[in-house]
């Protein structure tokens, strides 16, 4: 087999795991070795993408690694990670069909598969039982729309803006993967269907974007800059609001949060249809590798069945497996969510992006200048109509 390099972001926990489960995939190949590169405990700025970009810039790229949110995609279609499709065939103890389907469509691009995830990824509502019943409101329904989304947040909404005693029925904290389900919803999307233009001054998408803007500015349901200090995180956790929209990531942290009886509920359904964002983080075999049979023996342990349910069990985070549904804690959890369930429910309407080469450095550049939007009360069509030009170029030219 030979030794492959695998090159990885996580916690301590996160790093046991991998830790446990590379040894796992030595013991089942004879001949196999996993040089363990841990690259960062956390995600941002330096952190392991960029680490991962200078590795293959100095032409020693792992073989294996974990890749953020599109880099599957954006490296497939320009060659620098390897299709998986042919070792998924031949693989006899690869069962595709116990994957949820939506939960590999982010890691697609041109009908082939760069990446397997490590998780169920998607965005959902995080809510304050306590703020629910004060306000006499039963908790979020399967089905419930944008309006009664709206509806419920007035409800929840207290106090004087800006005080320290404000309570905001959500907080708007905008990010690519809290907006994207709102613009499918409302029949709009920010990409053309090939990537390679922006489609945000579209009216569908447009009108998604100020209809979350208007949220702040116009209903004044969620926080204004400068209204509330700290993240979207400690926001939800001291009860300065009521509902938040997050993936599974806030999962672990709020089980620590003593102050603070939560669970999940499914995004409110649009007015064109159901969509959530299936695009997250897992693993993929770069192309530069010289021992690709090695590689996915290590991928396959990593993105088995034992690896989704360490994962869940010691995250939070659910398994994209159909077959760990029926673990008793996704059907009836002893600790916050109770409502596990809604992951199920909810991998139905997963979507993902149509992914181009140069989409993450452009969806970096769109996702700013929303966010300027947000903060600034400025009309989201005149935004999307000021940006298309150069957004459409980095998207073509780099």
């Amino acid at each position: 087999m030979g030794k492959v390099t695998f090159a990885y972001l996580g916690d301590d926990l996160v790093d046991g795991i991998y830790n446990q489960l590379a040894d796992d995939a030595e013991k089942a190949s004879p001949g196999l070795k996993v040089e363990r590169v841990h690259t960062a405990k956390t995600p941002g700025a330096g952190s392991h993408m960029e680490k991962v970009e200078a590795l293959i810039a100095a032409g020693s790229p792992p073989d294996l690694t974990w890749l953020s949110t599109g880099f599957h995609v954006a490296y497939g279609a320009k060659s620098a990670a390897l299709a998986l499709d042919s070792y998924m065939q031949r693989d006899k103890d690869f069962k595709l069909d116990d994957w949820y389907p939506g939960a590999l469509d982010g890691f697609k691009h041109a009908g082939k598969t760069y990446g397997l995830p490590r998780e169920l990824n998607m965005a959902v509502v995080y809510y304050n039982i306590s703020h629910f019943d004060r306000a006499g409101l039963a908790a979020p329904q399967d089905g419930w729309t944008w309006d009664n989304f709206l509806e419920t947040a007035k409800k929840l909404t207290t106090g004087t803006p800006g005080s320290a005693t404000a309570q905001y029925g959500f907080g708007l904290f905008p990010a690519w993967w809290r907006i994207y389900p709102w613009m499918w919803q409302n029949g709009g999307d920010a990409w053309s269907k090939d990537g390679l233009s922006t489609t945000i001054d579209s009216a569908a998408a447009s009108d998604a974007v100020q209809w979350l803007s208007d949220l702040r500015w116009r209903h004044a349901v969620a926080p204004k800059p400068g209204d509330t200090t700290g993240n979207d995180y400690e926001h939800f956790a001291q009860g300065k609001t009521s509902m938040a929209i997050e993936n599974p990531g806030y999962i672990a942290r709020l089980r620590t949060a003593p102050d603070v009886k939560w669970d999940i509920a499914p995004l409110p359904k649009g007015p064109v249809k159901r969509a959530n964002n299936s695009l997250g983080g897992g693993f993929g075999v770069l192309n530069a590798t010289k021992l690709p049979d090695a590689a996915w023996a290590l991928l396959r342990t990593l993105t088995g069945v034992k690896g989704h349910q360490l994962i869940f069990e010691g995250t939070g985070w659910p398994p994209p497996r159909k077959s760990l549904a029926s673990l008793p804690a996704m059907q009836n959890p002893t600790a916050a969510p109770k409502n596990m369930k809604v992951f199920v429910e909810e991998s139905k309407y997963l979507q993902a992006p149509p992914v181009s080469p140069n989409w993450s450095k452009a969806q970096g550049e769109l996702f700013t200048t929303l966010n300027a939007l947000f903060n600034d009360n400025e009309r989201a069509r005149d935004v999307a109509t000021r940006v298309k030009s150069s957004i459409d170029n980095i998207l073509k030219n780099g």
